[in-house]
């Protein structure tokens, strides 16, 4: 149980966050969809368009009625 509550993901997710070639992890979320979008170039991933989604499931969440 104690191991649950330390900082930072578990063994194996630490481990592939370190070693997977496809996970990404950055501080800011900027920088983390220009790092996404060279991973495959076919692929555009907007950040204004994701911000406006994480913003709103923030507003859901905050939201009492949701």
């Amino acid at each position: 149980m104690r191991g649950r509550l330390s900082a930072g993901a578990p063994g194996p997710v630490e481990k592939f966050k370190q070693y997977g070639e496809d996970f990404i992890v950055k501080k800011d979320l900027r920088e983390l969809v220009e790092n996404m979008n060279l991973l495959e170039e076919r692929v555009d991933i907007s950040y204004h368009k994701l911000k406006d989604q994480i913003d709103a499931r923030d507003r859901e969440i905050l939201n009492s009625f949701s």
